[in-house]
């Protein structure tokens, strides 16, 4: 089992994050690398703000979920070609997940099937998201990354 240090709680203002979305069904969810493939050349074009970039995870269903590769951009400086995401004001619980991008799923399996059901706190159903910065390598996938999800209090 994978193991959490304890998240941290950030009060986050509204972002903007814009990018390529792709619905996904669990048993395609493996499609998301070819995805960041394809956006990952476009970022140096962007007028994004800051180095960072985003998985947004939004529009769940029973049978999988869209997800968002994008940066955090003016909303009106976004292409009209991209896909853009306002997720509000919110405070969000972050985990850090500082192993290959590979494992993250089982991080998140933790996070969501132990860590917040045993928590203070629930998920308010907005989009939650994966922050890569600048140590993060998508060539190999090391480096880690943050987990964001949306909280409030039980």
């Amino acid at each position: 089992m994978t193991q959490l240090a304890a998240p941290r709680q950030v009060q986050s203002e509204a972002l903007c994050i814009a990018g390529v979305s792709h619905t996904y069904t669990f048993a395609t969810a493996g499609g998301i690398p070819q995805q960041w493939m394809e956006f990952a050349p476009r970022i140096p074009e962007l007028n994004a703000i800051g180095t960072d970039t985003f998985g947004v995870i939004h529009n769940p269903s029973e049978t999988g979920m869209a997800y968002l590769s994008g940066v955090q951009m003016d909303p009106d400086s976004v292409p009209e070609e991209l896909v853009a995401l306002t997720l509000p004001a919110a405070s969000y619980l972050v985990f850090n997940h500082p192993d290959n991008v590979a494992s993250l799923s089982q991080t998140c399996e933790v996070i969501w099937m132990q860590w917040l059901p045993a928590s203070e706190y629930e998920a308010t159903g907005a989009p939650w998201f994966e922050r890569y910065g600048s140590q993060f390598d998508p060539m190999n996938g090391d480096g880690g990354l943050e987990v964001w999800i949306p909280v409030s209090p039980r």
